[in-house]
């Protein structure tokens, strides 16, 4: 192991241990979704979030009994696969729909650190459109006209890098962003879509008209704890996009076209289903 490998390793290690940095009276929720493969980068991920929320929606795919670092836990409310099965990365917005306090509600990465302060940090952005807008650091700008989902379009950066000011985007990564559930509610057990929290988030925003914002930020305001890791969705969804490719048309034509009108009358699913037929 290399020094720098270990300097970072043992920073790593001591911010981790510190108090969570927040100002705001908010009720902040969390959601969450694992697997046991995941193990590892859940354990940094979990405890670096834990700190900083008041509640932790936990969507447990694949595990057959409570992790040990959460046993004991009073913040976190566990959910098994069997509860609510098929959902995958969906899961960790199920507590958007389970949760009964108005609050503030916060989708997480089980491979992502979130060092102490982020998310006041993104508290405060939000704040600044006034609660109306989805709040998130890795987001992307589809392409016009789209003829492929993941070609063509531009970039905001990725969970890590710096972004000099804040950039409106089609999509978010739902591995870090913030929103206020009195803004947006729905129930992801709806949603024809498995494992695209990415599109269905921003479908959903766009079905009632709220704009995505990827926030201005520093290096490494987020840590990633692994990249493109062969159980990564990101991997699998590249092999065939075309699905992608059609919802995010359905994206575009819902933020620019006619249907956007009343596109918030529609759910989700019935959305699809109207204008997604080739």
């Amino acid at each position: 192991m290399g020094l720098v490998t270990t300097l970072k390793r043992l920073a790593l290690h001591y911010e981790i241990t510190r108090p969570a940095q927040r100002e705001d009276a908010d009720f902040i929720v969390a959601g969450m979704a694992t697997m046991p493969s995941r193990l590892k980068s859940f354990h940094k991920a979990y405890k670096s979030l834990i700190r900083q929320v008041d509640r932790l929606y936990l969507y447990l795919d694949g595990h057959q009994t409570l992790p040990e670092i959460v046993k004991g836990e009073p913040k976190v409310i566990p959910i098994f696969a069997d509860q609510f099965p098929g959902l995958h990365a969906n899961g960790k917005l199920l507590g958007l729909v389970l949760e009964e306090k108005p609050c503030l509600y916060i989708c997480a990465d089980d491979d992502l650190y979130f060092p102490r302060g982020v998310i006041g940090k993104l508290r405060h952005v939000l704040a600044q459109y006034d609660d109306a807008a989805i709040i998130g650091l890795h987001g992307d700008t589809l392409a016009r006209p789209l003829k492929r989902y993941f070609e063509g379009g531009s970039m905001s950066g990725t969970y890590q890098s710096a972004l000099s000011a804040d950039e409106p985007v089609d999509v978010l990564g739902t591995g870090a962003v913030i929103f206020s559930r009195q803004q947006l509610q729905f129930d992801v057990r709806d949603w024809p879509l498995v494992s695209m929290s990415d599109l269905g988030l921003a479908l959903e925003a766009a079905r009632v008209g709220l704009p995505m914002i990827s926030m201005a930020r520093r290096r490494h305001t987020l840590i990633s704890l692994g990249s493109r890791q062969a159980d990564s969705l990101y991997v699998a969804r590249q092999r065939d996009d075309s699905y992608q490719t059609r919802l995010g048309r359905i994206l575009l034509e819902l933020k620019e076209g006619d249907c956007f009108c009343f596109g918030g009358q529609l759910p989700l699913k019935s959305l699809i289903e109207a204008y997604g037929r080739e």
